[in-house]
């Protein structure tokens, strides 16, 4: 069978269309054709068919466009485990079937492996059949967000390629044959250099100078008048070579044109003769997170504050808070790769506390700049100069920029850009408090996953007949692991090394208290050091404490309580549950005449049981740091 997604949505069997239904049920297929052999939860499928506003029958709805989608699945002879029902929601299997979005992106990577071998020809012919996989605009018919963002993402994709088929065919000398289609193309996106770029050369190498030209001063007036700019330096220099009667046109990766000197003459069976790249657009972001799932909420919630940002707005920031291992930076990578095609101009990416080093601006800004095609010796020396740079080049351009793992705001401030074109998303350090300040457009504090969404980062992680195989076992382990995405992951590992270990002996192990640090530390994922990490950016008097309150247990306790147990005034208890709560090692659930009442994460409590026996030598130094004159030894 055959899935189109590029143009309107079309079902097709035996080249014989079937009908997909209404808008709700096309909604439907759309997502779950985006997210191939993924599952696709329940909740996401409510939240992005209904745009956020679902009826009190949404659940009922959805099951009921499975149903016909799989009895019209089956009527077509595809079988019964096309769209199968897994964890907490639903998976449409690829298998044998041709999904379009896959083949356009299957024969776009042929089409870069025939370039990297110089079969040019080749490498033409494979973009032309991607191209002609379009039959419109992608998700046409499909009135919702998600659709939206997707069908941006599609169009940028379709027309870069579109974009090196031209550059190739005129390399390849099909000059008069390219002209038409560039012709037709920037005259729809007249903003997009590289068409203008691509033209200006098939004028010029049909003899058609003036028409190049004409072109160039088209484009500048639009520039000028749209964007307040003229065009770039690329398009610039051809300028002045087109009008010297100077250009030669080589091309690597890119096309590339200019007072240069002449190349002699080559064989056609030659390769061309490489040249510099011209400048790409940074594309930074890591790999999505395996494994990622839920957080529908926070998705919707980021989209709300942070994709509807203008020039005449103050740049949108977005902050996103949480205990240690809780998923922020998988939260941060995995919306960042959806949004991506909303900031065209790049995706710029860094990990502020990279091996346990906390980066200062002087380090990460001409990382940046230099990703934004800055030469180094155009490099400037002082913080300032390389903020003022940073931002006069994003003035105009829509960048995604995403800062992980913060620990002050000075961290932050000078990678702000001056207007909301672009955006910036904050992961903050688990042990620090918020960042966010004046700048803040979203903070976002992220919660244990839901349950269902713990057993699907198993699933996804373990392998699915393992755990349904044992739906009790995996749910006892997820609780145990108290919904936390860093200790799913580390005993997702667990069990993936050791396949013979049955997920009821895990959980056996793990209902252990003295024991489950130690089973929830292995390989890459370690509960246990990204505590201690959280923990040793607080003072030593509030770690004295965190240590001696994990004797209050699990039950939820009050300002009162802790300060009896310190041995402490309620205001200084106040202060000590503050600092703590803002570094989210417990949670706040409620107030009352005596003040603060909160609860542990039952990890971050059995990890402050562990460390309960420090060292008091140092109570005196405390003491005096703090300015506390009788800090009592009950701490």
């Amino acid at each position: 069978m055959e899935f189109r997604l590029l143009g309107p949505l079309e079902v097709r069997a035996n080249n014989l269309p079937l009908p997909v239904g209404g808008p709700r049920q096309r909604a439907v297929l759309s997502a779950l054709l985006l997210h191939v052999d993924q599952v696709v939860s329940v909740e996401y499928l409510i939240d992005q068919v209904w745009n956020g506003k679902p009826p009190a029958t949404a659940r009922t709805q959805i099951a009921i466009c499975i149903a016909t989608f799989r009895k019209m699945l089956r009527n077509a002879g595809s079988g019964v485990d096309t769209v199968v029902t897994t964890g907490p929601g639903y998976m449409f299997r690829g298998g044998r079937h041709l999904i379009d979005t896959i083949e356009f992106a299957r024969r776009l990577r042929e089409a870069e492996d025939l370039e990297r071998g110089e079969a040019m020809a080749q490498a033409a012919g494979v973009y032309s059949d991607a191209l002609a996989l379009w039959r419109g605009p992608a998700l046409d018919d499909i009135p919702t967000h998600f659709a939206e963002i997707e069908a941006m993402r599609l169009e940028e994709q379709r027309l870069l390629a579109a974009e090196r088929h031209a550059e190739l065919r005129l390399l390849l000398g099909q000059h008069r044959e390219v002209l038409g289609d560039l012709l037709a193309m920037l005259n729809a996106n007249p903003l997009r250099d590289q068409l203008r770029r691509n033209l200006m050369l098939a004028q010029y190498l049909l003899g058609r100078r003036a028409e190049a030209l004409k072109t160039f001063r088209e484009g500048n007036e639009l520039s000028i008048k749209e964007l307040g700019l003229e065009l770039g330096e690329d398009l610039q220099q051809l300028h002045k070579a087109i009008l010297s009667d100077d250009v030669t046109f080589t091309t690597d990766r890119r096309s590339a044109a200019g007072p240069t000197t002449p190349q002699p003459p080559r064989q056609p069976s030659q390769p061309p003769v490489p040249t510099a790249d011209l400048p790409l657009a940074p594309a930074q972001l890591p790999s999505t997170i395996p494994g990622f799932t839920g957080r529908s909420d926070a998705l919707r919630a980021m989209d709300r504050a942070l994709l509807s940002g203008s020039k005449n707005d103050a740049a949108h920031v977005g902050f996103v808070v949480g205990s240690p291992g809780i998923g922020k930076t998988a939260l941060a990578i995995d919306w960042s790769h959806r949004v991506a095609a909303h900031f065209p101009d790049g995706q710029l990416f860094v990990n502020l506390n990279e091996d346990g080093d906390q980066l200062r601006p002087a380090d990460v800004l001409p990382r940046f700049l230099s990703a934004l095609h800055v030469p180094p010796e155009q490099m400037p020396h002082s913080v300032r100069e390389l903020a003022a740079l940073y931002r006069s080049i994003l003035n105009d351009r829509r960048v995604l920029v995403v800062l992980d793992d913060a620990t002050n705001i000075s961290q932050v401030e000078p990678m702000v850009p001056g207007n909301g074109l672009s955006c910036v998303l904050v992961t903050v350090h688990a042990g620090c408090s918020d960042l966010s300040g004046s700048h803040s457009a979203l903070r976002l504090r992220l919660g244990p996953l839901e349950s269902t969404e713990s057993v699907a980062l198993l699933r996804s992680v373990v392998g699915a007949d393992r755990v349904d195989a044992h739906p009790d076992a995996a749910r006892r382990v997820a609780e145990l692991c108290c919904h936390m995405p860093l200790a799913l992951h580390a005993v997702g590992a667990r069990l993936v090394n050791n396949p013979h270990l049955p997920l009821h002996e895990l959980a056996r192990r793990l209902d252990s208290a003295l024991h489950r640090l130690s089973e929830l530390d292995y390989g890459m994922y370690s509960v246990r050091a990204s505590l201690d990490l959280a923990v040793k950016e607080l003072d030593s008097v509030v770690v004295l404490a965190y240590h001696r309150l994990a004797a209050l247990g699990r039950g939820v306790f009050g300002t009162a309580a802790a300060a009896r147990h310190l041995g402490v005034d309620m205001l200084t208890a106040e202060s000590f549950l503050e600092r703590l709560t803002d570094a989210h090692m417990l949670e706040v659930v409620g107030w009352d005449e005596n003040g603060m009442r909160c609860r542990w994460n039952e990890l971050c409590r059995l990890h402050a049981e562990e460390g309960a026996s420090t060292n008091l030598d140092a109570l005196p130094q405390v003491r005096a740091a703090w300015g506390f004159s009788s800090l009592p030894t009950a701490l």
